[in-house]
C-alpha cells in the first residue's frame, strides 16, 4: 500500500502552532471519551428505572398508569442518549477531518475508519443501534402492551396510549439518528 502523502499544512505549521492543535485534538478526544461514559451512565441509569418501572408496574394490583408513564419517561433518556452518540460522532469527524490532515500527529480516528472500510466491520456500529433498539424501544413495546392488557379504556388512559404509540415513534426517530463511534 502506498504511503499517504502529507498534507501540505504539515510544513506550514509552527512549533508553537503546533502545540495549540495537539492540545485541542487531545481536549477533544478526551469529550469523547467522557460522551462516551455519560452514555455508558445513561445505560445503567436506564436499566435501574425500566427495573423499577416494570417490576411495580406488573404488580397485580398495580395501576396501568405506572406502566403508560414509563415510555414517555424512556424517550427522553433516549433522547439524551442520541444526542450524546451524535456528538461524538460529530467530534469524531472533525478531528479525522480538519486536526489529522495538518499533521501526522495521532491518526486514530482516520485509521478506525479506514480499517472498518477496509474490514467491512461498520456493521459493528449497528451492534450500537441493536443494544439501544433492545434497550429503549423493546423495554417500551412490553410497558404498553402489558398496560393495553390492563387498561379500562378510560379517557386519561386512552389518552396515554396515545401518548405512548407516539413517543415509541419518537424514540425510534431519535435512535436511527445518531451517528458516533
Amino acid at each position: 500500500m502506498a504511503e499517504k502523502e502529507p498534507s501540505p499544512m504539515i510544513n506550514t505549521l509552527q512549533p508553537n502552532e503546533f502545540q495549540m492543535v495537539k492540545a485541542e485534538y487531545d481536549t477533544l478526544r478526551e469529550e469523547i471519551l467522557k460522551r462516551i461514559d455519560i452514555r455508558h451512565q445513561i445505560v445503567s441509569l436506564h436499566l435501574i428505572i425500566a427495573g423499577t418501572f416494570l417490576s411495580f408496574g406488573l404488580q397485580k394490583d398495580a395501576s396501568p398508569y405506572i406502566l403508560l408513564v414509563y415510555p414517555i419517561l424512556t424517550m427522553f433518556i433516549a433522547a439524551g442518549w442520541a444526542r450524546n452518540d451524535i456528538r461524538i460522532g460529530h467530534i469524531g469527524a472533525y478531528l479525522r477531518d480538519h486536526y489529522e490532515v495538518m499533521t501526522d500527529y495521532v491518526r486514530w480516528e482516520t485509521h478506525r475508519q479506514a480499517k472498518d472500510v477496509k474490514r467491512r466491520w461498520l456493521w459493528l456500529s449497528g451492534l450500537r443501534i441493536f443494544s439501544a433498539l433492545g434497550l429503549f424501544l423493546i423495554t417500551q413495546l412490553i410497558a404498553v402492551g402489558y398496560a393495553f392488557s390492563r387498561v379500562s379504556f378510560t379517557l386519561g388512559e386512552n389518552i396515554f396510549l396515545v401518548l405512548d404509540v407516539i413517543v415509541v415513534i419518537l424514540t425510534f426517530i431519535f435512535l436511527f439518528m445518531r451517528r458516533g463511534v
